[in-house]
């Protein structure tokens, strides 16, 4: 949102609560254009995706930093009739005419082609894909934007600090008025008085940083995704390891971002047992097992070595899955930008520009993506009775 409105010349203030555990900072960056198992185009790829890579390579322009990739992405066929409906859906004349309009390029892989990745069936390729470094990303803009004294690092109470009178926002505690104010607060927009009606349908989400002596050349998707973040050798222990990012969990019943206690230990195994799943069996040495700390009742392995990194947040995600943004009903001056939940790097940058038109020029946000719309929770849902454990799309 401030990239965006310091694109249009306006004078932004950006208060940040540097929470470690924030979905902002945990989440992968990944912008993949087929997704779910319906192999369905990402919804509004089109609109979407130029936005977001324009954005983020200014970004990278304004602070000479690095951030943003564009690859082309691996995707694993897990059933003989996912295979065939790729082939339906995208092997096809129409399917050709709809790569085409949308930009992206889809091209079959035989399984020698993934290996080190176990991979049967096959797979495809698709291109463009990105993969936005969120932490890089999120440090580098707070870099920016302090150098012009316009960065707050500060944990703002909406319900006590803000302040809010006809023509402007202020915020005493700092010293801040402006004309406007955008709460992009993930679940936390639950807390105060403003946006407690957000039609929020949050998820945890875990991802583990391993070390392996597996080469993974891309982005896989597969029974989880993974993400080579350093293909060089590391000079310590793992000398022969790579280091890779494995997620992620979708889990609405364990609502909190603690990595330590058992239902934690659960999600971090699943995701282990994820990544041995997904290797070749020509390639046992890239499992993640200490060879010292055997299960007596079944001589299995435990999933403990090459474990460098655990980490969790709660995806602020809708019932419907679409986008929460919009004016305030009451208060001219007050926005919100939520709802995003595992697409917020594809999505973010253009809906930063759809709301910046709505407070500069008064354009109507569709009802697709208004904040207020009603209707998107399903009859009789409720949070308690939804699975844990659920697979992620990917």
């Amino acid at each position: 949102m401030a990239w965006q409105a310091s694109q249009r010349g306006l004078e932004v203030a950006v208060i940040d609560d540097p929470t470690p555990s924030s979905s902002s900072r945990v989440a992968a960056g990944l912008v993949t254009p087929i997704t779910g198992d319906r192999l369905a185009l990402s919804w509004r790829w089109s609109e979407f995706y130029p936005v977001c890579k324009a954005l983020y390579e200014y970004a990278q322009r304004s602070t000479a930093t690095d951030f943003w990739h564009v690859a082309a992405a691996w995707r694993v066929f897990q059933s003989d009739p996912e295979r065939e409906r790729f082939f339906h859906r995208w092997w096809s004349e129409e399917g050709n005419r709809e790569m085409k309009a949308n930009g992206i390029a889809l091209e079959p892989m035989p399984a020698e082609q993934l290996l080190p990745i176990h991979a049967p069936r096959g797979g495809f390729s698709m291109w463009p894909a990105g993969r936005l470094d969120t932490r890089a990303y999120l440090d580098a803009t707070a870099k920016h934007f302090r150098s012009k004294d316009r960065w707050f690092p500060f944990q703002l109470d909406c319900d006590e600090d803000l302040e809010l009178a006809p023509g402007h926002v202020r915020v005493p505690r700092l010293g801040l008025q402006g004309g406007k104010v955008v709460l992009c607060q993930g679940i936390a927009a639950r807390t105060n008085r403003w946006f407690t009606e957000l039609p929020l349908h949050p998820a945890r989400g875990d991802i583990l940083e391993l070390a392996t002596d597996a080469s993974i050349p891309a982005v896989v998707h597969h029974e989880a995704w993974v993400v080579p973040v350093q293909s060089a050798s590391e000079p310590n222990d793992h000398s022969r390891c790579r280091r890779i990012l494995v997620g992620a969990t979708y889990d609405r019943q364990c609502l909190d971002t603690s990595v330590d206690h058992s239902t934690a230990r659960g999600f971090r195994n699943e995701l282990l047992q994820r990544w041995n799943n997904m290797l070749s069996a020509a390639n046992p040495s890239a499992g993640i097992h200490d060879p010292n700390d055997r299960d007596d009742l079944n001589g299995s392995y435990k999933f403990e070595v090459g474990v460098l990194g655990h980490l969790a947040a709660v995806r602020p995600a809708s019932y419907d899955r679409h986008p929460l943004i919009g004016p305030h009903p009451t208060e001219p001056n007050l926005f919100c930008l939520n709802g995003l939940g595992s697409k917020g790097s594809l999505m973010a940058p253009q809906l930063a520009n759809l709301l910046l038109d709505c407070m500069l020029e008064n354009r109507i946000i569709e009802p697709a993506l208004q904040w207020s719309r009603r209707g998107d929770k399903p009859r009789g849902s409720d949070d308690s009775q939804i699975k844990s454990h659920r697979s992620p799309k990917r």
